[in-house]
């Protein structure tokens, strides 16, 4: 079942009626003492369950003081690069936070016409991550270890907060066999290009989902969070499906240049588009991608490698973007439940990316795009 229904939403927000946002920069809300400049009415939170950062922009406007010819700091005294900053969105008096970060850049604008503007970018704490570039031997025997030991450290406790889950890394049954467990180092790296590595390594989840940064197995929550379609939150969705791309079975290989030893893993490629007698299956069945990966040193690590590959080929068959009521629970890394493709039937899609759009224009609106590896079951 559904962590929660449109229906539990729509009475929890009270029909979704009164849209209202909060900005707080050092714990403070921001516009609670101005008197001059125009309150923040619109921000953009852009969200992935990628590797990039995820972003908030929003701006203050009636800034500059035509008559002393010059910008009206005093009044956004709290607003300078480098502040942690927290976004809420929500309804009436119901709140939840959509963004943690900090002020990456301002930019002070008078235009032409008159209009003098504020513009703030903040980014989540991979922005930060990316600057830090440093060459030691970690303390840490997995990287699971090391990776907590950068979350914790002083760099960024003042973003993070301590609200960060990790994975256990699984060195133990990958490491080659016969040899010792190697010392982990970060050489000429930035943390951000440590962690990424890492992630791609044993195929996990690194991502920021605006209250909580991740390293965790691939897609490891598969618990849907709820069903939505049109007239239950959604007001436009558009969903593709293509077998452009997909195998039957993938190979991963690699050698020990040592002694010459071969570590090869194979994998079958599953799906309701792939089952015997479908057009697509038939079309499939001798179709094989093989995949060289020189970092591979066991047959365990083939193996994790690839059912990575198979996850990723599935999760090309079918892409979905949709727009919706502006709903602050709808995360990156989380799983819906689509409706209305076919009577009687959903889809199960995986959201890649989540921008929360509050403007006085269209009021609150939510942007999802995902994908899907199956057809509506």
């Amino acid at each position: 079942m559904p962590e929660n229904s449109f229906q539990n939403l729509k009475e929890k927000y009270a029909d979704f009626s009164s849209p209202i946002m909060q900005v707080f920069i050092n714990e403070r809300q921001l516009d609670a003492k101005h008197k001059s400049i125009k309150p923040v009415s619109s921000i953009k939170v852009q969200l992935t369950a990628g590797y990039e950062a995820g972003m908030a922009l929003f701006s203050i406007y009636n800034v500059y003081d035509y008559e002393k010819g010059c910008f009206k700091f005093s009044e956004f005294q709290e607003v300078q690069i480098g502040a942690p900053i927290a976004a809420f969105l929500g309804y009436g008096d119901k709140l939840e936070p959509v963004f943690r970060g900090y002020i990456a850049s301002l930019r002070f604008k008078v235009e032409k016409e008159g209009g003098q503007v504020l513009e703030v970018a903040a980014m989540d704490v991979k922005g930060l991550m990316m600057s830090n570039n440093n060459s030691f031997q970690m303390k840490g025997k997995k990287y699971s270890e090391c990776i907590k030991s950068l979350f914790t450290s002083d760099s960024y406790k003042d973003i993070l907060k301590e609200a960060y889950y990790i994975d256990d890394t699984p060195e133990e049954a990958l490491k080659a066999d016969g040899k010792d467990m190697k010392t982990i180092d970060l050489v000429e790296e930035s943390d951000y290009e440590f962690i990424v590595k890492a992630a791609k390594k044993f195929a996990y989840d690194f991502y920021s989902d605006g209250s909580m940064l991740y390293f965790r197995k691939p897609k490891s929550n598969n618990d849907v969070f709820m069903e939505i379609g049109i007239g239950t939150g959604a007001v436009y969705m558009e969903l593709e499906f293509s077998m452009n791309g997909l195998v039957n079975e993938v190979e991963v290989r690699s050698s020990n240049p040592a002694d010459g030893k071969l570590f090869v893993k194979k994998a079958t490629i599953t799906g309701n588009y792939n089952t015997t007698g479908s057009p697509a299956s038939k079309l499939l069945s001798k179709s094989r991608k093989t995949y060289i990966d020189p970092t591979i040193d066991s047959t365990n690590m083939a193996d994790l490698r690839a059912q990575a590959v198979v996850e990723q080929i599935q999760y090309r068959f079918g892409n979905f973007s949709m727009q919706c009521i502006g709903i602050p629970e709808l995360r990156p890394g989380r799983f819906i439940d689509v409706e209305g493709l076919m009577e009687g039937k959903k889809v199960a899609c995986y959201i890649d990316s989540v921008t929360h759009v509050f403007d006085s224009k269209r009021g609150y609106v939510t942007e999802l795009k995902g994908r899907m590896k199956e057809f509506p079951r």
